[in-house]
């Protein structure tokens, strides 16, 4: 819990510190992402693409369908919901939210509850009446819905190790759930659903389980039984498993069926299913043959089982539907799959041995890099191509144009002038030009010429290739001539980050050094600086003379580069409570530096005490790779690189980032009113973009009495059972601080 009282109380650690300094302002963001999870509900299918919800209408013309709505979360939707006419959200480290489908086309917020700290994330949602048992991270969460709140009624855990809770369920009295990246305590769990006392366990000591679901008319539990981890990565096998659990205690298995996957990656398996009249359907990312060769085209697959009769489990067929796919939603004939290349695609499952793809509906894209030139910006959605976007008004990004004939568009820069963008791949021709104005691709090279962090110097484009394992790379690409690209050379350095500076300078974080190289004397060496023992560099940013770089095991440091000495002199130490950055960017203003679970901070450059704080879109499962991906500051803009969030622009609201021509004014101090009040009051605050609001209420000792959330220009605030007294508040915009003050009862 946060415990929050700005003016008086001291906060109770790091973490919640954080939230209290909040000069950084998100602007705005872009949104969408590949399609993780999905719902079909009253002619709509709700969307989980990353960290946005979307509405697609399903229309008689079929795919692709037309986007309704969206709405931005502050992290991944893991589970989309439905009962009653609401829609329920499990978005990780948002948490829960309730969403009112009276207009089914423009879900409006009702109520909502994020996670206390950074060790618990929402994963899935089961009902119990009007009770929600959630898959909480490291236990599971129960929360009594009371309409417009939620309200914690209490946690339970696994008995052993680390597993991470990622899928439940319920049936009659029982819960079951999954836990998961644990060792020895994955495995399916059964509990009681009124008194949270365990009844049985399954041990599954390979593959990460991923979910459970119930047997509608029979006494089993289907096991999603996830992909196997790095233990054995020439065997990677996924399966499907039916648990029967006639006696609670002690689960037998009754079938399981492998679910190939691809050597050496083991990243596909069972995901989610959907069950009809004990058919299930069971989606999965990337199966193969049995002996392991690739199909063409690729090979994601639905596999369908009959489970009417617990004792003759068997598989009746497996639907071909492309690569990757994570959940599924069914309605009458037709099946609309949640797809991580393919976004939604449907299929007429009419004859179900002989099914057709109806058409496919882009959501979006993964987000691995992003450039800015002038007022456009370039937004690399790795398997779906690349998307421009027109930001003269950086509260309001309009997207222009999009590139998605070539995939795997890892990251992006632009030319000089503008006319061109570089756009590197990983795939063949992984070096590509394309003409700026028009997208059409003008040259291109091949190889895997880089695929993150790219920078531009004249006519050199210089990108760190980091992607295969202990063999990091530099690539020096001579642009000069934009329809004749020609490798110029590269280096084989282990560097954990680059950047080049106004003067030309090339800055190279090693795992042993920080070497400083001159692009205008052939990238000649100018200095270095040794790392000391079981010590290496990482992330960097400079302004002017000024050089951050962080040293494990020492802290973020700030050198002084003398151009004329050419010499790199300490100047200061600081220790980073939160470890290791993911990266680093500074301007004139301030140091920005994100950690992949803590957030984003921004720093005074000269005391390095903490100024701001930005909550990143933040996951509990392969956090440093679906993460944020970059951070660099442009026309006095801070542009955040966020996997599932895709890019958002930030502007340092304390500093007034923007140009004086520009400049946005801050948010006014919230209005409230009355105040003092007995029953009621009404807080108001500028809300164009009609973003989500939370008020949270504490009492004089600090404990959080009230949380409630809405999208508006207004909260109104009940006391219900408060006692007559003085109270605090604290709210925010969007996830950024706007406003606290005192609240008095009378």
């Amino acid at each position: 819990m946060k415990n929050v009282l700005l003016t008086l109380l001291a906060l109770l650690s790091f973490i919640d510190s954080t939230f209290a300094q909040d000069s950084l302002k998100a602007l705005s963001s872009t949104t969408g992402a590949a399609c993780y999870r999905i719902l079909y509900h009253n002619q709509y299918l709700y969307a989980g693409t990353g960290n946005t919800l979307q509405v697609y209408e399903v229309t008689a013309s079929g795919p692709p369908y037309t986007l309704r709505a969206e709405r931005r979360l502050g992290s991944t939707i893991a589970d989309i919901q439905q009962k009653d006419g609401f829609l329920y959200l499990a978005a990780n480290h948002a948490g829960i939210s309730k969403w009112d489908l009276s207009d089914p086309a423009s879900p409006s917020l009702v109520a909502a509850y994020q996670p206390e700290n950074l060790d618990e994330a929402a994963y899935d949602i089961s009902f119990l009446g009007d009770s929600l048992f959630v898959a909480y991270k490291a236990k599971v969460a129960v929360f009594l819905d009371q309409g417009n709140t939620f309200t914690l009624l209490d946690r339970f855990a696994i008995q052993t190790g680390n597993g991470k809770v990622r899928g439940g369920a319920i049936k009659d009295s029982i819960y079951a759930c999954v836990a998961s990246y644990g060792g020895a305590s994955d495995g399916v769990y059964l509990y009681h659903a009124h008194t949270y006392q365990l009844l049985g366990n399954y041990p599954q000591p390979y593959c990460d389980p991923e979910d459970v679901e119930f047997g509608q008319q029979t006494p089993l539990l289907h096991v999603l039984g996830g992909s196997q981890t790095t233990t054995n990565p020439f065997d990677p096998k996924g399966c499907f498993y039916s648990l029967d659990i006639t006696d609670p205690t002690a689960p037998t298995r009754a079938y399981i069926d492998t679910v190939n996957t691809i050597i050496g990656l083991g990243i596909s398996a069972p995901q989610s299913a959907v069950i009809i009249n004990d058919t299930i359907y069971v989606a999965t990312q990337a199966g193969m043959d049995p002996d392991y060769q690739i199909f063409q085209p690729a090979t994601g697959q639905i596999y369908v089982y009959d489970a009417t009769d617990p004792a003759n489990i068997h598989r009746i067929t497996t639907l071909y539907a492309g690569l990757w796919h994570f959940d599924l939603a069914i309605h009458e004939r037709t099946i609309h799959v949640a797809s991580e290349w393919y976004g939604i695609l449907t299929l007429d499952i009419s004859d179900l041995m002989n099914e057709f793809e109806v058409g496919r509906t882009l959501t979006g894209g993964w987000n691995t890099g992003t450039a800015v030139h002038g007022d456009r910006m370039a937004v690399a959605n790795e398997g779906y191509g690349f998307k421009v976007f027109d930001i003269s008004n950086p509260a309001a990004p309009q997207l222009v144009g999009v590139n998605s004939d070539s995939n795997f568009c890892m990251t992006l820069e632009y030319s000089q002038n503008g006319d061109y963008i570089y756009g590197y791949y990983y795939t063949r021709d992984g070096f590509r030009v394309f003409d700026a104005h028009t997208l059409q691709k003008v040259a291109s090279l091949p190889g895997r010429n880089g695929s993150s962090h790219a920078w531009l110097w004249k006519d050199q484009a210089i990108s760190l290739y980091w992607r295969t394992v202990g063999a990091r790379q530099i690539f020096f690409t001579d642009v000069s001539d934009p329809f004749n690209p020609i490798l110029d050379t590269s280096y084989q350095y282990k560097a954990n980050d680059i950047l080049v500076d106004e003067q030309g300078k090339l800055f190279l974080s090693h795992n042993d050094s920080l070497t400083v190289l001159d692009f205008d004397k052939d990238r000649a060496f100018v200095t270095s600086v040794k790392a000391g023992f079981l010590q290496d560099f990482h992330a960097l940013a400079k302004y002017k003379d000024t050089v951050f770089v962080y040293m494990s095991n020492k802290g973020l440091i700030r050198y002084l580069f003398d151009n004329q000495s050419n010499s790199l002199i300490e100047d200061a130490t600081f220790p980073l409570p939160y470890g290791k950055p993911s990266f680093m960017a500074a301007d004139s203003l301030g140091l920005y530096i994100v950690d992949i679970e803590a957030g984003m901070f921004a720093y005074d450059k000269a005391s390095l005490t903490q100024t701001g704080y930005y909550r990143t879109s933040r996951e509990f499962v392969f956090t440093h790779i679906w993460g944020p991906q970059d951070l660099f500051c442009e026309n006095g803009l801070i542009f955040l690189v966020e996997y599932f969030g895709q890019t958002t622009i930030l502007s340092n609201k304390e500093g007034n980032l923007l140009p004086v021509e520009n400049r946005m004014e801050p948010l006014p101090e919230p209005i409230v009113f009355p105040n003092p009040f007995r029953q009621q009051t009404t807080i108001q605050v500028d809300n164009p973009l009609q973003m989500q609001l939370m008020l949270e209420v504490f009492d004089q000792k600090g404990t959080l009495v009230s949380r409630q959330w809405g999208r508006g220009d207004e909260l109104i605030f009940d006391r219900k059972h408060l006692p007559n007294g003085l109270y605090f508040y604290h709210l925010e915009l969007d996830g950024q601080f706007v406003g606290a003050g005192k609240l008095v009862v009378e």
